[in-house]
């Protein structure tokens, strides 16, 4: 039978941890430390592994996962492993590639850029692009990634 919130609401913490199943491989674990954590039990190669999901809460706080939230996660994780991919590695590399795509900013690929156009420049003209993108550009769009950057915040920062 699935589970339903006011079940696992009321499910108190015992001695050892608890698991109470809702379908699909998914259930929910209940520590002795009172945490409500979800999990998704599945196999690959004939290998039990298990996905974390998050931990549970019933109204929305960042970095919770309820139950319709936990059900939805599971379905997307049995599809990758129906694909044959680990669900926590398929995360990871989401993860990765986000860190990859942030982490070029609009401040990095200036820069890039004046290292490239810095031997064609006198040194009075390359402290001119230094300082005014320093001062006028860096502070407010140097962080955003060079994808999410439109015109509009270009115009707005000079």
């Amino acid at each position: 039978m699935p589970l339903t919130d006011a079940k696992i609401r009321n499910t108190k913490p015992g001695e050892k941890p608890i698991r109470l199943p809702d379908g699909g491989w998914l259930y929910l674990e209940v520590r002795p430390s009172g945490a409500k954590l979800w999990r998704f039990r599945y196999r690959i190669a004939s290998k039990e592994n298990i996905y974390a999901i998050g931990e549970y809460f019933s109204d929305k706080r960042e970095g919770h996962v309820s139950l319709d939230d936990a059900r939805k996660e599971r379905d997307r994780a049995r599809a990758l492993v129906n694909q044959g991919i680990h669900p926590a590695h398929h995360r990871q590399a989401e993860r990765l590639a986000i860190h990859a795509e942030n982490a070029n900013t609009f401040e990095v690929v200036a820069r890039e850029w004046i290292a490239k156009r810095k031997p064609g420049w006198t040194a009075y003209y390359l402290r001119q692009v230094e300082r005014f993108l320093a001062a006028d550009v860096f502070p407010y769009i140097g962080n955003l990634p060079i994808r999410n950057v439109t015109a509009a915040h270009l115009l707005a920062s000079i």
